[in-house]
């Protein structure tokens, strides 16, 4: 959960689940299945979401937005993942930019992907797990045109989640890009990079950085820090330097993976 600043009134969350018809209806159908679950058959399975927010002036702060299979409320956002996935990575993918946009080394926009993972099954979720960085990804693009976290998401998943383990497993992914589009991509209307449609084993998960609330908001600020730092460290050394290291392209993008030692965060 987050942490309550001493002497700052706590913000209300809004925790719902909504959905919405493919078609214009008349009639809504409930069905309540033996083990609690609740459906609507009218509605668009591939809509429905769990959110948790707060309002703001201008719309709600999303918080967390899941997925989901129908509208029961699990006690905790734990526990919804732990019922929605078998295993949790997240995926955040930081660009160096000043207020006019990108800036450009030698012509290339850089960006660092750091991948984090919570290796052992969601189902055996405790106090003293931990989620530790796999791997962070720094791309160096001289066609940058709008963003660079669709190709993090592209290296997390064809890179580190295409094993025969995970393909058989429920793989919930954390990212905090592009939600408006989640439903279409994690329905398979839509590609989420290029032309390549979500592998039928995962799904995106949208967590906000800037908050503490859940595991996911948790793993996609610690995948923030670790990219920054990456950076950091890039500007420090400058772009020669990397381009001398190992490299493979994707697209336009040259890209060097940074493995990471075995750290550990506490989720």
């Amino acid at each position: 959960m987050s942490k309550k600043r001493k002497g700052v009134p706590e913000i209300p969350r809004d925790d719902y689940v909504y959905g919405h018809t493919a078609d214009l209806v008349s009639q809504l159908t409930m069905m309540v299945d033996p083990k609690g679950g609740l459906t609507v058959a009218e509605v668009d399975p591939s809509s429905i979401h769990r959110k948790l927010s707060h309002p703001k002036t201008k719309g709600d702060k999303i918080i967390l937005s899941t997925p989901t299979n129908d509208f029961s409320l699990q006690e905790t956002y734990t526990q919804e993942l732990q019922t929605r996935f078998d295993y949790l990575a997240a995926v955040d993918t930081n660009t160096i930019a000043d207020k006019q946009g990108p800036i450009r080394f030698d012509g290339y926009v850089v960006s660092a992907a750091t991948v984090s993972v919570i290796a052992e099954p969601l189902q055996s979720l405790h106090e003293k797990s931990i989620f530790q960085p796999l791997v962070t990804y720094l791309i160096l693009d001289p066609d940058f045109i709008a963003s660079h976290e669709p190709l993090g998401w592209h290296l997390a998943l064809t890179r580190h989640m295409d094993t025969p383990h995970l393909r058989s497993s429920r793989l919930g992914v954390v990212v905090d890009h592009d939600l408006r589009a989640h439903p279409a991509i994690n329905a398979r209307e839509l590609p989420y990079y290029g032309d390549h449609l979500l592998p039928s084993h995962a799904a995106l998960i949208y967590a906000s950085a800037d908050k503490r609330d859940t595991i996911g908001n948790l793993m996609i600020h610690y995948c923030d820090n670790i990219a920054g730092q990456i950076l950091t460290q890039f500007k420090k050394h400058g772009i020669a330097a990397v381009l001398k290291q190992e490299s493979f392209r994707v697209g336009s993008a040259v890209c060097v993976a940074i493995p990471h030692p075995e750290q550990k965060a506490p989720a």
